[in-house]
């Protein structure tokens, strides 16, 4: 991922994870080699006892790698004193939109949310030319904006209907590489266009234990689970499972809020871009993106179509 962001203005993509030790029943010293060698994680030595602190000193760590987006990710009763180790990863993306929304077109607008209700929201307007295509299949238009750096882009998949958000949600789990199949990418079309889109922050707390067990993989959180090369003591096993994630989109781009930590050195870049988009607002507007109604989003990688995010924005 490293690469991603190396060489890039107005990209922040950072990963990492930190094994944190209990000193009173250290791993085994080969682990933490192989550990360190093979998947670059830190180490921070920790008394176990002390559950509140220790999951202070963790919580604390992941906020600073993650610029204070990600707060209280460890609690107290998540430290088990008997455990040898607890494992914590961050993945932490900050980028611009290719073409920036303006700022003054942002204005206050009625969102139908999941709930059936309607709220007001900032809404965030710009017309440009951007990849949309309607998926038949999916009775859904397909919006993607590319970030600067070349590398990100974020996909917008609205609903045809106001309340098709469940609908869509049967359709993806049946097929969800729709989105990024070879006849998808074909389909989209480069058409100036009308996107109206809502400012949202997401934060989420995940128990992927239960996730994984959904998933039919329970024996690593069984005493049984033979993880005897990881440490000293029987019935060795996972006891759980966390991923806390928080995006925000506005009309910057995404996780705005830390674009003061950019060191920017594109002004002429975005000069340009906004010289460019005078030149064509003369073309007529030729689709619309209005997205006042629940969405699925996705963060991916070009051109390999990776994805780091994937979510659903419901309002509230």
């Amino acid at each position: 991922m490293s690469q991603l962001s190396e060489g890039k203005i107005n990209v922040k993509l950072q990963a990492g994870a930190v094994l944190a030790l209990n000193s009173n029943n250290m791993p085994y010293k080969k682990f933490l080699d192989d550990a360190r060698r093979w998947y670059k994680v830190e180490l921070q030595p920790l008394n176990f006892d002390w559950s509140e602190l220790a999951s202070v000193n963790i919580s604390d760590y992941i906020a600073d790698k993650t610029s204070g987006r990600i707060n209280n990710l460890v609690l107290f009763k998540d430290v088990n004193d008997n455990a040898p180790l607890m494992v914590v990863s961050y993945l932490d993306v900050t980028s611009k939109w290719l073409t920036r929304f303006d700022d003054k077109s942002t204005l206050m607008g009625q969102f139908h949310t999941i709930n059936g209700e309607y709220e007001l929201k900032y809404m965030i307007n710009g017309e440009f030319y951007a990849n949309i295509t309607h998926n038949l299949d999916l009775e859904a238009k397909i919006l993607r904006l590319p970030l600067q750096g070349g590398n990100l882009s974020m996909t917008f998949v609205l609903p045809d209907k106001k309340q098709g958000i469940h609908k869509l949600q049967r359709k993806l789990r049946k097929n969800l590489d729709s989105l990024w199949s070879d006849n998808s990418k074909y389909s989209f079309e480069l058409l100036r266009t009308h996107i109206t889109l809502p400012k949202f922050k997401i934060e989420h707390k995940l128990n992927a234990k239960k996730v994984l067990n959904q998933l039919g993989v329970n024996k690593i959180f069984e005493p049984d689970a033979e993880l005897q090369n990881l440490a000293e003591g029987n019935g060795l096993c996972l006891t759980g499972i966390t991923q806390k994630s928080v995006i925000s989109v506005d009309e910057w781009g995404i996780n705005a809020v830390s674009a003061d930590h950019i060191k920017s050195d594109d002004d002429y870049q975005d000069e340009m871009i906004e010289e460019e988009e005078e030149e064509r607002k003369m073309v007529p507007i030729e689709e619309f993106f209005i997205a006042d109604r629940p969405f699925f989003f996705t963060l991916t990688i070009q051109p390999t179509d990776d994805v780091l995010f994937f979510g659903l924005y419901g309002g509230n």
